[in-house]
């Protein structure tokens, strides 16, 4: 039977029939500010508006996305497809090289590029005459500066057919280079229709949704989906359970913690409560008393101090260590190992362990998988170090539900 049309919605609807319904409502919470959906609404309008005028994008036209998780990028999205362009969002941990060959066969006309990748900028300027910084940049006038001077603009909505790609969803690239899946208004429109009614049916905009993983990959399709139906998001990479507080009678099992310049504290603990129910969360200590000293053994950094400090990756400020000129005398010598998102923790926690070192810390897995017993699943778990020997590393975890399991970790687990 041949349809009667093919017609779809713009998937950059979503946004307007938030800003209509819900016009003063958060729609992303990022660091301290709130922006709504009638402020997202009129960034977005004005962005597209400047894509049209100043770079002469239209529809089926592609532009390229360079960045770490940001409002922006999200406005990128949104700004694309109101105007029917194709949105190109590359992993922002590509190589200068390997982003210039997402410019080059995307045919992209235009890029958004974070001001902390240069080098990606300057390998694209060859294949892409446009590049827009995101942030302050020697490159020109850049993302916000542009939306400043459109803003009150807003192009109508593209009409969009089934089959009219919206999002060019990059591979990996493990067996060559990666190649462009294409996503369309009508598939991606499914998709999201699909997970609201079987995965996550009843959300509303009385929920939140927690951005974990780069929104150029899945967590951006996971994200559409909460902003369907007008639910705010937080636009960083992390997750914290929440069993926080120990109550009283509570006994703390083991606990680690980051102590940073002026008093800064990231803690982990294993508690069990007064009718001895194990919990493990973040300790925060304006509402952890003990009611009674203890001792804590701890180690100084020589010549450098941990200072939390904006991390582009995640959306957070992070802890960091700083050189200085204090040093220290005496003490043992001792590794600080930081590991980055994506990468196995086991292998490399074992290569320290076979060489007769003590290892302690804390961290969060993309769920936690144990040698025995069931996993923990979920996007983001947070773990703390319970011990060590050569051969095993067991643990403590939690998940966002708030559920503690222990045990030993398994081969892979991924950071």
């Amino acid at each position: 039977m041949t349809p009667v049309s093919d017609r779809v919605m713009n998937l950059g609807h979503f946004l307007t029939q938030n800003a209509r319904r819900l016009p003063d409502a958060p729609a992303l919470i990022h660091g301290d500010h709130d922006t709504t959906w009638a402020r997202l609404q009129a960034r977005v309008g004005a962005l597209a508006h400047a894509l049209t005028q100043d770079y002469g994008i239209t529809k089926g036209d592609r532009v390229l996305v360079q960045s770490a998780n940001c409002m922006q990028m999200l406005e990128t999205m949104f700004a694309c497809w109101r105007i029917g362009a194709i949105w190109v969002p590359a992993n922002f941990r590509l190589s200068p090289d390997d982003l210039a060959y997402l410019a080059h066969s995307s045919g992209a006309k235009a890029m958004f590029c974070g001001a902390q990748f240069p080098d990606h900028a300057a390998a694209c300027a060859l294949h892409i005459p446009a590049i827009i910084p995101i942030g302050v940049s020697p490159l020109g006038s850049d993302h916000d500066a542009l939306i400043a001077r459109h803003m009150g603009r807003m192009p109508p909505e593209a009409s969009v057919a089934r089959d009219d790609p919206a999002w060019f969803f990059y591979t990996s690239g493990t067996t060559g280079h990666p190649k462009a899946a294409v996503l369309t208004h009508g598939q991606i429109a499914f998709v999201v229709t699909t997970h609201l009614c079987d995965l996550m049916p009843g959300t509303t905009e009385q929920d939140a949704s927690l951005v974990m993983a780069p929104l150029s990959h899945g967590a951006g399709i996971h994200a559409l989906t909460q902003i369907a139906r007008g639910v705010p998001t937080d636009g960083r990479v992390a997750v914290y359970s929440d069993t926080r507080t120990l109550g009283p009678g509570a006994r703390i099992i083991g606990a680690g913690l980051h102590l940073g310049q002026g008093g800064d504290i990231h803690a982990h603990g294993l508690w069990a409560d007064a009718a001895g129910v194990l919990h493990m969360g973040h300790l925060r200590p304006e509402v952890t008393h003990l009611s009674r000293d203890a001792w804590i053994t701890g180690w100084q950094l020589d010549g450098a101090i941990f200072r939390r400090l904006p991390d582009a990756a995640t959306g957070f400020a992070l802890f960091r260590s700083v050189p200085t000129r204090r040093r220290v005398p005496g003490g043992l010598p001792a590794r600080l190992v930081r590991l980055r998102p994506n990468l196995d923790l086991v292998p490399m926690i074992a290569a320290l362990m076979q060489v007769g070192k003590r290892v302690h810390g804390l961290g969060s897995l993309v769920g936690t998988q144990f040698a025995t017993g069931a996993p923990l699943p979920g996007p983001a778990t947070e773990i703390l170090i319970m011990g060590q020997d050569r051969t095993s590393l067991p643990v403590a975890s939690v998940g966002r539900s708030g559920t503690v399991r222990q045990g030993v970790l398994s081969r892979q687990n991924m950071i």
